[in-house]
């Protein structure tokens, strides 16, 4: 019986991280779902697309909630944004993990970010782990899934599930449980837009957010 050969990742030197190329924010106005990560991993840098790692659970999540009615890899995340979903991340730097930033990148990584949902205001915006959700606010994540947290000037609902990489391992029975529950939020908004004739202020996403709460 031949062996199975496993692909290889490239492997860098830790000081050539500081040239790994960013990957670009994937955003326009008024997205239905903006996903959030802390920052770009080394093969996500190198492929030029988000969640790119072969041990990330992100796009295997995301293709069983079917948020959309296709099936997609990393290489075709620039073409969710004509499903009105798009993609950022608190810190633009990449690195091999979360523990290579420092304090004062995610404190400006947050006050970009907040600049971005106001410019933006995508319907809800999705912190992809714990840990991105309580650095951006400064505040405690007591439950996942959808946050009753507004911010001034930002009309987005907060929406926060577990961080989908292979390293992470605290809530790995159920992360794809939170993409399910993301599309069952969303249909709610959409269900309440097309209920109601007066669309002239957020109130709709209130409301569902309210009634996901």
């Amino acid at each position: 019986m031949k062996k199975s050969k496993l692909k290889k990742k490239t492997k860098i030197p830790k000081e050539a991280e500081t040239y790994l190329p960013q990957v670009p924010d994937l955003i326009h106005d008024h997205l239905d779902i903006l996903f959030i990560g802390i920052n770009p991993g080394v093969q996500s840098s190198l492929q030029g697309h988000n969640y790119s790692g072969p041990s990330n659970h992100f796009w295997k999540c995301f293709n069983a909630a079917q948020l959309i009615d296709r099936k997609v890899t990393h290489r075709e995340d620039a073409t969710l944004l004509d499903d009105n979903i798009g993609f950022t991340n608190l810190v633009a730097r990449p690195s091999r993990a979360m523990s290579d930033l420092n304090q004062q990148e995610m404190a400006a990584g947050g006050r970009i970010l907040t600049e971005k949902l106001k410019q933006y205001q995508p319907k809800i915006a999705v912190f992809v782990g714990k840990g991105i959700y309580e650095t951006f606010t400064g505040g405690k994540c007591p439950e996942m899934g959808v946050q009753k947290l507004k911010l001034p000037e930002v009309n987005s609902v907060f929406f926060v599930m577990p961080a989908t990489s292979g390293i992470c391992t605290a809530y790995a029975h159920n992360r794809a449980e939170y993409f399910h529950k993301l599309k069952e939020f969303l249909d709610s908004i959409k269900k309440e837009e097309k209920s109601d004739s007066a669309v002239s202020t957020p109130s709709f996403v209130l409301n569902a957010a309210c009634k996901m709460v």
